[in-house]
Formats: C-alpha cells, structure tokens, sequence
C-alpha cells in the first residue's frame, strides 16, 4: 500500500513567503540551499522551498493559479513543529475548507479542492462527492483526485478515532465500511490480495467487506478470502448475497459465474482438491469446473474464458506507482493536472508500458482475450475532441464539451493538422492502443468497473481517459475488411472490448494520441 502522506498545514492565502520565512526563522528553522531555484511567477514568491530544522524537515509548494501554499513536514518532531507554525501563521481549518468548497467561482473552489485533499478530514468527505459530479471538467478531476488522498489519508490515521467501536465488534473492521468510494473498498481489499498475508487486520477487514453494500466489493472479498486461506469465513460466504437482476450490470451468464466461484470458494476452503482437467476439451464441464477451483485458488490456467477475465478483474490491484515517460517529446508538457500538447492545450493522458489483459470471451466479439504489453508508453487526449476543438484545431478551448463527430478521413486529417501545428506525430490510436487506455491494466470489463453505476459518464478509466464509453463510438487507425473501419466504444453496449467495423463515411466521434 502507498505510504502514509506527510504531516500537512496549508496558509491562507493572503499569507505572503515573507511572513512564512519569517515566522520559521523565529522557531529555529533554517531555509535549505538546496532549494529548487526556477524563477517565480509572482516576485518574491518562490513556487518551491525547503527548511531545516534538526532531523525534521519542511517543503513548500505555492500555485499561484489559485493561491495554494502548502506546507509539508517530515520526521520525529512533525507533528510538534506543524503546531508551532500554526500558532503563528494564518492557516485554513475546516470551516474556510467547506467554505471555499461552496464558492461558485471556480479558482476559489478549485483552491478548496486542492486544500481539502492535503489536510481535510471526514467532515470534507460529502462535499468532494458532489463535485466529482461537477459539470467543470477541471472542478470534477481536481476533486476525485482529493478525494482520493483523503479517503487513503482516512484508512491511514483513522483507526484510532475508531478505537472504540472496533472494540464493541472485535471481529470486523470498523473504517473499512466508512471509506465511502466503493472504488477505494475494491482497491484496499485486492491490496490485501496481493500482500498474500491472513493478518488479524486481513480478517477483520473481509467480514466487513463481506457486508459491503456494493457487490463488486463483496465478490473481491470472497476471493481474497479463498487466496488468504480464511477458513473462519466460509459460513459467511456460503450464505453471501450476489446480483440476482440486471440491475447491476450483470448479464445472467456473468451472475451464473459468480454464483459458482461461491461454491468453488466455498469448497476451496474447505480443504477439497482441485480437479485435474488434464486431456478435457476445455469447454468441458468437468474442464470448467476445475478452471473454476483453479482461478479461486490463484493458480495458473491455460484458457483464458469469460470466468478468467472476471477473477482478474475482482482480484488484480492496480499498481500502485506507474512508470512515468523519461523523455516526453517537446510538445508534451506536464502540470499538476496531468499532460496537454504545449500550444493547443489539448489535454493528455499517460498510458505507460505495462501489461494490459485485452479482449472477451464472448460470441458477439471478435476480440479474443489476450495479454498485451505495449513496447512503449503512450500519450492519449483525455476527451473525444470536441465540437469547439474541431472548429479551432490550434487554439485553447474546452475539451469537455459535446464531442465533435465526423467520417474517418476527417479525423485523420485533424491529426495531421495537429501534428504541424506541435511538431509532433499525433494520429488516431490503434483498436488496442484505445482499449488499453480505457481499460486500464486489470482486465476490468468497463472503464470504471465491471458493474454499471450511476454518474458512470463522467468516470474516468485507471489511465484517467474519460467519456470513452456510453458515447458516440470513436474511431481507431485499426481496419477491417472490405474498407472497413474499426471503432471502439459508443452506446450500444459499454464494455471497452467492444469493436465494430463501421464505413469510413459514418460519422463517429475521435481521441488522437501522441506517439
């Protein structure tokens, strides 16, 4: 798991480095000489500064774009030496944070956002939901991404806060249920997957998400519980609920498999053997079933089905560091918010080298499961492009809007004229190159999840690529026969191993990437 985020403090913004300065010098703490140098935006306010004082450190970091001074402490006496500062420096506490978070000016909400997500308690938690949802695309990223800092900082530090009711049911975890995105319950728990280790925090940790409300997490914590070898559980898991309806997303094969990866969870902790379907055709019952036991209990299988690409799903964490570009082109430039092209703004997202798990296996795709690693990482436009970008290819415009559809030789042309514009080779992705930035690396049946949920239109895939399903279909630089063109994703059905071949004069909407 990430490690647990330094101790934090963020000034008001009218708190000029000055004053900061000062204030520290009066403590004992000495500037670093180290310091990053770059010229600052605004004269006499150094965007990046470190102090010094015993073994304990200090960074601060200022944004001048919307006035965030952030300060950082690491070491024994962190936690002593962020109370002196905020004895003597204005600092903003919960109510300025939940007051900056209602501002209708964007610049100051956005300020609460990123203020929220360095030293914001639960109390912020309802606050940053609702602006996940924001219709600013800039407002909704900025507030997942606190939200997730602070959800990770809450099953961090808040154990204690929870000591007392932890201690009336012993034997469940009592923050698990209390991280309230039940994408972070999925993560924590295929954590605990990957850790491989039945700890007394494991335990308590899967009765809890036993319970969960949200199904996805439920499943995840039968099989962590098959893989930790948690026989205490098997009770509890032969009686779990699972999706009965569509209503979940689930289609009745999909529900058809859950309810068998119960049994053979049940009968995997039970100590039974897993069956030998060496000779079987693999489309054999008794192959199926032995595939069935074999995926509950982690082992390796040869045929990759339906019921393999799910396991996968449920039980895969995503990394939890990516491999960054050593050497991003000239055009490609980094910010706080992610990548965008140097001089149409034109925002990006990275899909670095990384082992993606590709396809289906189902009758009505021609898109066989397959693992694929790309041989180097890629930039992708975080959007469709737009109706207001297609008018004005070079200029700074909102990504965000209604996506611009055309026929594919249009598309391609736009790219061209962006590749000129930036000096850079920018095209059309390939089918795959467009499903690995949807998917992400974990095989996960559609960008947010393997589930339906609501607000899903606004959900961004692991790679941070939005609006790539449940949309026009986009076109990808892949063709099929007879002059056929391949597009991924659109309305029809919202898996991202979708794929239909469509003629180049249908008009779709676009994504370009940056080789």
């Amino acid at each position: 798991m990430p490690q647990a985020p330094d101790i934090a403090l963020v000034l008001e913004p009218e708190t000029a480095f000055a004053e900061l300065e000062t204030a520290l010098t009066a403590l004992g703490w000495t500037r670093d000489a180290t310091s990053p140098a770059t010229p600052p935006i605004l004269a006499g306010e150094p965007e990046l500064a470190g102090f010094r004082k015993g073994d304990t450190h200090l960074s601060y970091s200022f944004n001048p774009a919307v006035m965030l001074r952030a300060l950082s402490f690491r070491g024994e006496g962190a936690a002593a030496a962020r109370q002196a500062l905020a004895a003597r420096v204005r600092c903003l506490a919960g109510e300025d944070i939940a007051g900056l978070l209602a501002e209708p000016a964007p610049e100051r909400c956005l300020l609460g956002i990123l203020t929220a997500g360095e030293v914001g308690g639960p109390a912020l938690v309802d606050p940053l939901t609702a602006l996940r949802d924001s219709p600013d695309a800039r407002i909704a990223r900025a507030a997942a991404k606190a939200f997730e800092r602070l959800s990770l900082r809450m099953v961090r530090q808040g154990a204690e806060a929870l000591a007392r009711e932890q201690a009336q049911r012993p034997d469940r975890a009592a923050l698990f249920p209390r991280l309230g995105d039940a994408h972070l319950r999925r993560q924590t728990l295929r954590w605990l997957v990957d850790a491989g280790a039945l700890t007394d925090h494991a335990l308590t940790t899967l009765r809890a998400a036993l319970e969960d409300r949200d199904w996805e997490v439920r499943a995840t914590a039968m099989l962590a519980a098959a893989r930790l070898g948690a026989r205490q559980l098997a009770p509890q898991i032969r009686r779990l609920p699972l999706p009965q309806t569509t209503r979940d997303g689930l289609v009745r094969d999909d529900r058809s498999i859950l309810t068998a990866l119960r049994k053979a969870t049940v009968e995997h902790l039970a100590g039974l053997p897993v069956p030998d379907a060496a000779g079987l055709p693999p489309r054999a019952k008794a192959a199926v079933w032995a595939r069935l036991r074999a995926l509950v209990a982690g082992d390796a299988v040869a045929h990759r089905d339906r019921a393999f690409l799910m396991v996968h799903a449920l039980t895969r964490p995503l990394p939890e560091e990516t491999p960054q570009p050593e050497r991003p082109p000239d055009a490609v430039i980094a910010s706080e918010d992610g990548f965008h092209l140097k001089k149409s703004g034109l925002p990006l997202c990275w899909v670095p080298p990384l082992p993606h798990l590709l396809g289906a296996d189902e009758p009505d795709l021609d898109n066989p499961p397959r693992l694929l690693t790309p041989p180097r990482g890629f930039f992708i436009a975080r959007f469709p492009v737009s109706a207001a970008r297609a008018a004005a290819p070079g200029e700074r415009v909102d990504d965000s809007g209604p996506p611009h559809l055309c026929d594919w030789e249009t598309a391609r042309a736009f790219c061209v004229q962006l590749s000129q514009r930036e000096g850079v080779d920018v095209n059309l992705p390939t089918a795959d190159q467009w499903e690995m930035a949807a998917r992400g690396p974990d095989g996960r049946r559609h960008p947010w999840g393997n589930g339906v949920e609501p607000g899903r239109q606004r959900m961004p895939s692991p790679w941070s690529v939005v609006g790539a399903v449940d949309s026009p279909p986009e076109w990808t630089l892949s063709s099929a026969a007879r002059g056929y063109a391949i597009a991924r994703g659109g309305d029809k059905l919202l898996r991202c191993a979708y794929a239909e071949a469509l003629s180049s004069e249908t008009q779709a909407a676009f994504r370009p990437i940056v080789r």
